[in-house]
């Protein structure tokens, strides 16, 4: 049964779960937005769960008065991939299958809403992760595929 406190922290968007960033968690679908849905003759395949990657810095995601994370969504589609994209290779103890994170559906979700913990990118696919971010945002000049 769930205490008092625990329903009072759930009612504030306070998880008090252990989030690092480059961590895999899954969500429920329903809880990511992907503009994409909304258009005209679209067929997507709906889930119960998506996986997302944590974005947010270390600071914010052991701040417990920080409520909210930022994330990307994967997916493990990766026959259309838009530059936007980040793709991950099937590495130990990271994605268990190829997969692409959609680095231009970044947004933010409250950390109550993360599920399960599914595993960790390494650090060479993060670096890859920031590098897209910086390069979607104009920070740094896009490369050539």
């Amino acid at each position: 049964m769930r205490s008092q406190f625990e329903k009072e922290f759930d009612r504030l968007g306070i998880c008090g779960k252990e989030i690092l960033p480059g961590e895999i968690w899954t969500v429920k679908d329903e809880i990511i937005i992907i503009p994409e849905t909304r258009l005209p003759g679209f067929k997507g395949t709906e889930h119960e769960y998506r996986p997302i990657v944590i974005l947010s810095c270390q600071e914010d995601c052991k701040d417990p008065q920080t409520i909210t994370v930022v994330i990307c969504p994967l997916t493990t589609r990766t026959d259309i991939v838009h530059q936007t994209d980040c793709f991950l290779s099937v590495m130990e103890g990271s994605v268990k299958e190829e997969s692409l994170a959609h680095l231009g559906l970044i947004q933010p979700i409250l950390k109550a809403d993360l599920v399960e913990k599914k595993g960790q990118l390494t650090k060479e696919q993060f670096d890859s992760v920031k590098t897209i971010i910086l390069m979607n945002f104009g920070f740094i000049p896009r490369t050539e595929p």
